[in-house]
């Protein structure tokens, strides 16, 4: 029963995913002349509609430089692993929370490389001779994810008071929204790209809490042992 509870949310939150995947392939399908089907017609042309109006280029440039800035901040953490690792003399001694933290960047470039070979929706910039893959949008899902696992980590490392933790999930928060919005105005994605975004991101971050939760309460158990 104890083993439920690190399952319940990460199959909660893979189970929308899924369904909403689903729902973008067969609701409201209209084809679209040289890039193939989408769902949801009706509302992601409405949105792309006003989206097209706007400074495309520069808010592709900004959601580029987000998305550098989130990998950005990984470095400090593979350095400390680094160190650990040169310190210790051991892969077996590097703190189990920075291999945590790797898995749930690995989970993340996995689910990239997946949804660039299956391909759910292409692109509105996509012409017949280069189809781009657009769901989900892969800026908007690395850089919330990153961020997400980064801040338990910083959380983790750097003790501070209750105020400054619910700063850095605010910063975090308020960033990820900046993201979405400016990936949307960006004009590589329908709607339902950035919110397939959002729902895979929430899906692995939850995995992530699960793994961390099984981690901490097989730690307390060794220790009252």
């Amino acid at each position: 029963m104890k083993k439920l509870q690190y399952l319940l949310l990460p199959s909660i939150t893979l189970v929308v995913f899924i369904i909403f995947t689903i729902l973008v392939k067969t609701v409201d399908v209209h084809y679209i002349q040289d890039i193939g089907f989408l769902g949801f017609y009706s509302l992601n042309a409405s949105v792309n509609n006003f989206v097209v109006s706007l400074d495309n280029a520069l808010h592709n440039k900004v959601s580029d430089l987000l998305l550098y800035f989130s990998f950005a901040t990984i470095l400090p953490f593979a350095i400390m692993g680094l160190v650990q690792l040169i310190k210790r003399k051991s892969l077996f001694k590097v703190d189990r929370e920075i291999y945590i933290m790797l898995a749930g960047y690995l989970m993340a470039v996995v689910s990239y490389f997946i949804f660039e070979l299956v391909k759910i929706n292409y692109s509105p910039l996509s012409t017949a001779d280069n189809l781009k893959p657009s769901y989900p949008s892969s800026h908007a899902f690395l850089f919330v994810t990153i961020l997400g696992i980064n801040l338990f980590g910083l959380l983790y490392y750097v003790k501070m008071p209750n105020w400054c933790k619910i700063a850095g999930l605010c910063c975090v928060i308020i960033l990820s929204i900046a993201m979405i919005i400016i990936r949307l105005f960006s004009g590589h994605h329908y709607l339902t790209d950035i919110i397939g975004a959002i729902l895979l991101s929430i899906n692995l971050l939850s995995i992530f809490a699960s793994i961390l939760k099984f981690s901490f309460d097989k730690k307390e158990e060794t220790v009252s042992e």
